[in-house]
């Protein structure tokens, strides 16, 4: 009487990270799984690699890894997995989530190495942008300033002159560069001398940001 034999797959793990983190929007990522066995062996296979409940790639394994290529992750946390799917040795497992940041870069439109005398307003102009400097800016997204601090550690809230930044919410204007851009008329009345940092953050963008400039 003939019988027959059943295997059973050896468990596996799946681990995956990321080239660049965080990135900036447009910039080429790459994210990497890796699938170990818990027996000898190399597993084969695909990967499917998801954002959130979303399959935005799929790879075949070559000596255990797979691998994906995108500069089309809009900004904001994207939260990563990447699925084995089994095979007649191994069976299926997922990754942990992996967080991958994606914020803005700044272009600044002033220059960031000038000083003022204290007591002087400071214009900070500037645009949202991709890796290439293309301007993302919109009136939609608001950047919001968050805090202001210097080298010799001084830290405290960013101050606007009069009415010019409600809120203190940097002014979007059209007229900045093809999209437009933002603007934040910054009072430097009580500072001393030194260089200082503007924080601030943008709608859906994970990443506090700053720019630069001197008070003599």
């Amino acid at each position: 009487m003939n019988g027959s034999l059943a295997i059973t797959p050896a468990a596996t793990t799946v681990t995956l990270i990321s080239s660049q983190q965080p990135a900036i929007v447009g910039q080429s990522v790459t994210f990497t799984a890796t699938v170990s066995p818990a027996a000898a062996g190399t597993p084969t296979g695909n990967i499917a690699f998801n954002d959130g409940s979303t399959m935005i790639a799929s790879a075949a394994l070559s000596s255990g890894h797979a691998a994906f290529t995108t500069t089309s992750l809009a900004v904001g946390s994207h939260s990563l997995t990447a699925a084995y799917g089994a095979d007649l040795n191994f069976s299926q497992s997922t990754s942990a989530a992996l967080t991958q940041q994606v914020e803005y870069n700044i272009c600044a439109l002033y220059d960031q190495t000038k000083s003022v005398n204290s007591g002087a307003v400071v214009p900070i102009k500037l645009q949202l942008c991709d890796i290439a400097g293309k301007d993302l800016s919109a009136s939609q997204i608001v950047l919001h300033a968050s805090g202001l601090s210097s080298t010799s550690g001084y830290s405290g809230p960013a101050q606007t002159v009069g009415n010019a930044n409600p809120d203190s919410d940097f002014r979007f204007d059209s007229s900045l560069g093809p999209v437009g851009g933002y603007v934040f008329n910054l009072s430097t009345k009580g500072l001393s001398a030194g260089t200082y940092s503007l924080q601030f953050k943008a709608t859906g963008d994970p990443v506090v940001h700053s720019v630069s400039f001197g008070v003599r």
